[in-house]
């Protein structure tokens, strides 16, 4: 049976955002913006260094910054603090127990009207114990997740994190990925699994 991708595809390109990478320059951040705005993005994710050109652009225009920070030193709670002057709305941070057990602490404060998101690389370091990961996320109190996917054989991997997300959960679903197979079959999944939180999934496509 050939299967019509068109419609669940276009549907992907409503809840779509744009995830920059670390490399991305100053006029490619422009460009970013410009598109965001014209495509009424919801978020766009960019490296610490960049959110100060990113907001220059964006001001206003209902589009929330997220700093992707990797940093795992003894500063990531100064660091976070600095993004958020620079006009940062939320941060994704690494699903890394080590980094939460320090950011547990002053969590209420630090991300007070600020959000925050895990994210995990499903393929590189998958995890194999789902519900203790939605455990942590809610102890720190998190406003979602994002999904690094790049390979459409992990699509396993997202049936195993759709199939333990727990009832009472409530926060945004990202995806990233620029696969077109990972993007469908995730939507797919999510209308089939966990139909009720269709309106939390969103996808993230890297410049």
């Amino acid at each position: 049976m050939k299967i019509d991708y068109k419609k669940s595809l276009t549907e992907i390109k409503k809840i779509s955002d744009i995830w920059c990478g670390a490399k991305t320059d100053a006029a490619a951040l422009v460009n970013v913006a410009e598109i965001a705005i014209d495509a009424k993005s919801k978020y766009v994710a960019v490296s610490p260094g960049a959110v100060n050109i990113m907001w220059s652009w964006i001001e206003g225009k209902n589009i929330d910054i997220l700093c992707i920070t990797e940093s795992k030193d003894t500063n990531i709670a100064i660091d976070i603090k600095s993004v958020f002057k620079k006009g940062a709305a939320g941060v994704i941070i690494p699903y890394c127990p080590d980094m939460i057990s320090e950011l547990l602490p002053v969590a209420q404060d630090l991300f007070f009207g600020k959000k925050l998101f895990m994210s995990v690389d499903i393929e590189n370091a998958p995890v194999t114990d789902w519900q203790s990961f939605f455990r942590t996320i809610k102890t720190i109190n998190t406003n979602g997740f994002v999904l690094i996917v790049k390979d459409s054989n992990s699509v396993g991997n997202i049936y195993g994190c759709f199939d333990n997300i727990p009832n009472d959960f409530d926060g945004q679903i990202m995806i990233l990925t620029n696969n077109p197979a990972v993007m469908e079959g995730a939507h797919r999944l999510c209308n089939t699994m966990r139909p009720s939180l269709m309106e939390n999934l969103r996808f993230f496509i890297k410049r």
